[in-house]
């Protein structure tokens, strides 16, 4: 089924997100979409969560919390990491740059 629905996001032309601030070629937009579709399968667990506050005026990113599984074993934080200029090329920037309007 997923990759029946990539498909059919693929033939409605939908665009994702991410390209607004990036280009990408045709295979890889196509490879986007199946990422975006598998990610929606609610019986998927994710290996980690993170929860980010973003400081669009600052640039700047902090983890709020974060939670891993590896290999069966599992382990959280939920103290806020400090405040650091997100990176060029990162997913933090990248969180920046789609979330944060431009100043």
């Amino acid at each position: 089924m997923p990759l029946k629905d990539a498909a059919q996001k693929v033939t409605k032309y939908y665009v994702p997100p991410i390209t607004s601030i990036e280009n990408f070629s045709a295979d890889q937009l196509v490879t986007i979409i199946q990422y975006e579709v598998t990610a929606g399968i609610a019986r998927i667990e994710p290996q980690a969560t993170i929860l980010y506050e973003l400081n669009c005026h600052e640039k700047m990113i902090r983890e709020l919390s974060v939670s891993l599984k590896i290999k069966g074993r599992s382990g959280q934080s939920d103290k806020p990491y400090a405040w650091r200029y997100a990176a060029p090329e990162t997913n933090g920037a990248r969180l920046l740059s789609l979330l944060c309007p431009i100043n």
